[in-house]
């Protein structure tokens, strides 16, 4: 049995591998509503500083407020875009293989069964899938917290305790955070399993030792932080990040944000099957928390109190996709640990059938969606990019939000611009020899009207 299961995971990850490729040059497309441009625009916007600097030497920081905000992410595409070729099809195929790798690390230290799960219930969510080959840092981010989970209490629980490997798990949370500073709020995953930790005494020794690990691994990591990267560019981000485009607020319309915005997420597209087997997989993975071993709880406590940090962009107002890449990655997470639990707590086939059924409905409802994207690809991105390396612009400036994406394969310097920046003649400033922008200028806020 233990072959099969073996072969199929292969099988799946080859697939989705291959499935990933059909789409390496497609514009964004998905089978629910879309909220913004951010979908089309946004590999364009966190990448054309280090763009920029691979063209023409140019590092500019106060030209955008995305170098500052995913620092690691942006390096990590640094060599494949340096030595490779500065070009969209290369950044989508190297930032897959980054996805892939990091989810293969992931599932390398449990056994196959979970595998399977992880690449046939989250990796096949239609947002996730999406942004596995999309060239933003979300989808490297959420699988860097999923890996944390499943390393940090092998780490903690395993008799042979293993210092270097224990330390390694701990940076995780901060890897994360330095992929994309916004995800700030996954460094309190250390201090809630802590917590975890000291709870469960009982089965553990050296409980004060590996605690106090952990505490001083994530204040290093944010002091280092703070040291080699905030305060030397305190300005720039003082100036850059003051007109963020997200709204999170809690007053008097919260309830009803949040009602608003679940009722969105229920109707998007199949995911009214994922979410009834989270809520379902929630319930009984606490009746579980009675019946199973000490591993399976921290890894369930883990991935809820995970689910909980990312509850709160229920409260945001603004919710486009990307927001929800890390949601419904830790929802498919969780729910691939409790069905892995429910397969070793009844081990008997009359119980695992039903389990195996369950996961196979929750992947056929997504892979409906991701034949639904197949079906609608465009490739206006590619297109336009091919239009525009035909204009021999290495050595011009194009302007725009949508230059960012729109002019990568030109070899062009790109400057994003929006009315908040309140350049006074952002033409003769920025030195532009070509705009690209919407009629209306409704992607720049009217920057250029004004």
């Amino acid at each position: 049995m233990k072959w099969f299961i073996r072969l199929l995971f292969v099988l799946v990850v080859f697939g989705w591998l291959a499935a990933q490729l059909n789409f390496i040059n497609a514009d964004a497309v998905f089978h629910s509503p879309s909220v913004g441009r951010g979908d089309f625009t946004d590999e364009g916007l966190n990448t054309f500083q280090l763009r920029n600097f691979i063209n023409h030497g140019e590092l500019n920081f106060n030209s955008g407020d995305d170098l500052i905000k995913t620092p690691l992410y942006n390096l990590l595409l640094f060599l494949p875009l340096k030595f490779i070729g500065n070009t969209f099809t290369v950044a989508r195929i190297s930032y897959l293989l980054l996805v892939l790798l990091l989810a293969l690390v992931c599932t390398r230290y449990t056994n196959q069964k979970f595998g399977l799960l992880f690449f046939l219930i989250p990796m096949l969510h239609e947002v996730i899938f999406q942004y596995s080959h999309m060239v933003m840092a979300e989808m490297s981010a959420s699988i860097c917290v999923a890996t944390f989970i499943i390393l940090i209490h092998r780490a903690v629980l395993r008799i042979d305790f293993n210092l270097s490997r224990f330390i390694l798990a701990s940076t995780l949370p901060l890897v994360t955070f330095i992929l994309k500073i916004q995800f700030a709020y996954t460094l309190l995953l250390i201090p809630f399993y802590a917590v975890v930790i000291y709870l469960s005494k009982v089965w553990i020794d050296f409980v004060w030792m590996k605690i106090g690990l952990m505490i001083s691994v994530l204040i290093a990591g944010i002091l280092l932080f703070i040291f080699s990267w905030y305060l030397p560019l305190k300005n720039v981000f003082t100036t850059q990040l003051h007109d963020q485009s997200f709204s999170f607020t809690i007053n008097s319309y919260t309830i009803n944000t949040i009602a608003f915005n679940i009722k969105w997420l229920w109707q998007t597209g199949n995911s009214k099957i994922y979410i009834i087997a989270f809520v379902l997989c929630v319930l009984v993975g606490c009746y579980l928390m009675k019946k199973s071993d000490v591993p399976y709880r921290h890894r369930f406590l883990l991935a809820l109190f995970w689910c909980a940090l990312e509850s709160h962009k229920l409260m945001m107002s603004y919710l486009p996709h990307r927001y929800m890449i890390s949601v419904w990655f830790a929802m498919g997470f969780l729910i691939s640990i409790v069905l892995l639990e429910l397969f070793t707590v009844y081990p008997y086939r009359f119980f695992q059938y039903p389990f195996a059924a369950v996961a196979f409905i929750i992947s056929i409802s997504q892979l409906s969606n991701i034949f639904w994207q197949w079906k609608h690809q465009a490739y206006n991105i590619e297109n336009i990019n091919k239009q525009m390396s035909n204009l021999q612009l290495k050595n011009e400036t194009v302007v725009g939000v949508w230059a960012t994406i729109e002019a990568w394969n030109s070899g062009a310097m790109v400057y994003p611009l929006w009315n908040h920046q309140q350049i006074k003649n952002p033409i003769q400033k920025l030195h532009a020899d070509y705009i690209i922008s919407e009629f209306d200028e409704g992607d720049s806020d009217g920057a250029f009207i004004k």
